[in-house]
């Protein structure tokens, strides 16, 4: 990736958390970061929020493509548990649906977090296209 994009990229970070109203906690971190989906390069934006509990969630999309997933619209949502915190997270393929459940106040308050930034990332994201 070039310097001028990494630098677009880096400014879209920033107006985007400046927008956001997710960032509740000084001690939370986020980093842009790419991933490859389906070889497709998603630009992703990765929240870890501190608190009584830790969770990190990366989030990014390559936009809207006029259709179904044939299109090449592809949402990814990833999250991980890094400690002190009690979640639930339960996948079953065949009903597809995926559970989860936090146990306790600030797993709720880390959840909503988690949750608007996801939500407030696609959105963000939603009018970009495949990077490479």
């Amino acid at each position: 990736m070039s310097n001028h994009v990494r630098n677009v990229v880096r400014q879209e970070r920033i107006e985007e958390a400046n927008r956001a109203q997710w960032r509740v906690n000084f001690d939370d971190d986020t980093t842009s970061i790419g991933a490859v989906v389906d070889g497709r390069v998603l630009a992703c934006e990765q929240l870890t929020s501190v608190g009584c509990s830790i969770m990190t969630a990366t989030v990014g999309t390559n936009g809207f493509h006029g259709g179904d997933g044939g299109h090449g619209s592809r949402p990814y949502l990833r999250s991980a548990e890094e400690g002190c915190g009690t979640f639930m997270i339960k996948h079953d393929p065949r009903s597809h649906t995926l559970d989860i459940v936090g146990y306790g106040d600030d797993e709720l308050a880390t959840l909503i977090k988690v949750l608007r930034f996801a939500a407030d990332t696609l959105q963000a994201q939603s009018t970009r296209g495949d990077l490479r």
